[in-house]
């Protein structure tokens, strides 16, 4: 994927989770406990966006043991469940962190996604979105489907050349 836009002034990155890292689908057990299956190259993506200096969000409509793994793991991110109406919370959350819409890249693909999609400066999808949202203006679709390195594939489209450097930096 290639990002038309200056990506030099994108200082956040706001994620939905479900469709993004997952391929949209969970395991339910007997007891109703959901499982969600994510791709560790999206694991690395966030590594490498926070490493690069991007304030990186989740953003999830449920909650997912998943996406407790992710905060976990990453002090540095943000993370928000059980968010029906994001784009308040997108709008606040660029207030509080001096962030013009301008600064912020959005990536989704539901309905719900679609307000906040709208909102950000840089807007990203993926191939298997709802029809409602690939049609957003100067929206960019990944390569990708959801569950398949999304967020690393947009990780690596604005880090570009500085992938490298941060690499070895890396090994330091």
């Amino acid at each position: 994927m290639e990002i038309r836009e200056n990506t030099e002034k994108i200082k956040m990155i706001i994620s939905d989770f479900d469709g993004i890292f997952t391929d949209g689908t969970g395991i339910v057990d007997c007891d109703g406990n959901v499982s969600k299956r994510i791709h560790f190259h999206d694991v690395i993506g966030i590594a490498l966006a926070i490493k690069a200096g991007y304030k990186v969000v989740i953003m999830t409509g449920e909650a997912a043991g998943a996406v407790k793994y992710l905060d976990k793991k990453f002090p540095e991110l943000t993370v928000f469940q059980d968010i029906k109406d994001k784009l308040p919370l997108v709008m606040q959350i660029a207030q509080e962190n001096n962030i013009s819409k301008e600064e912020l890249l959005y990536i989704g693909d539901d309905v719900n996604d679609y307000f906040p999609l709208n909102y950000a400066g840089i807007k990203v999808t993926v191939p298997n979105a709802s029809q409602t949202v690939k049609e957003i203006k100067y929206i960019h679709i990944t390569e990708k489907k959801g569950g398949e390195g999304v967020f690393r594939e947009v990780a690596d489209a604005l880090i570009g050349s500085k992938l490298g450097k941060l690499l070895v930096a890396g090994e330091k």
